[in-house]
């Protein structure tokens, strides 16, 4: 784990309120918020859920308007929208919303794959989650050009794995990624059993 959810998880284990404000702009809490876009509540109980699961270890307000703005958009893609519909719709909403973040985004159709940043920032992490959904053609392709570019690539890869995932589906995710996954038959146990007790 990151150092920001590190000292938040031992400072909530000591049980020290005083120090427990984590004040952080990195990326830790957008790489476990896409999970959320699957609730299905009004707009308002949404945002509460974010900035509850933001707050356990991030409490600046850019690392909430990252997480929703991340979900936002995969809320998108749940309706059907195409990649220009998304990118204009969310270019419009973080005009008004997340403005910092919209000075990156209305250039991302200018940056050259070497200039991409992939530091723990959320900043350039959501951007270049975003970089691999607009410029890249399918969800292999816009991971291996994400996590090449090394850095904090985990969480990187991450955010575009999830933004991509949603967009091309989970068969879009070539097979012999699957076969080496660690875990897998845990792991598609507890969905088949998710699955079945939301039936």
């Amino acid at each position: 784990i990151g150092g920001t959810t590190q000292r938040a998880i031992a400072k909530l284990l000591k049980q020290n309120k005083e120090e427990f404000k984590n004040v952080s702009l990195s990326n830790g809490s957008l790489m476990r918020c896409s999970p959320l876009a699957l609730l299905n509540c009004d707009e308002a109980s949404l945002k509460n859920i974010i900035k509850i699961q933001n707050n356990i270890t991030h409490e600046m307000e850019d690392a909430f308007l990252a997480d929703l703005f991340l979900i936002k958009a995969i809320k998108l893609i749940e309706q059907g929208k195409s990649k220009d519909e998304i990118y204009n719709l969310m270019l419009a909403w973080s005009e008004l919303n997340f403005k910092f973040f919209h000075n990156y985004l209305q250039h991302i159709y200018s940056v050259r794959w070497d200039k991409l940043e992939t530091s723990g920032s959320v900043y350039e992490t959501l951007f270049v989650a975003f970089w691999g959904l607009l410029r890249c053609t399918n969800f292999e392709e816009a991971l291996i050009m994400v996590v090449n570019r090394g850095d904090d690539a985990d969480t990187c890869g991450a955010v575009t794995g999830a933004l991509c995932g949603a967009f091309y589906g989970v068969e879009a995710i070539p097979e012999r990624w699957l076969k080496v996954i660690q875990k897998k038959e845990e792991i598609e146990k507890e969905l088949d059993r998710i699955i079945l007790s939301e039936a």
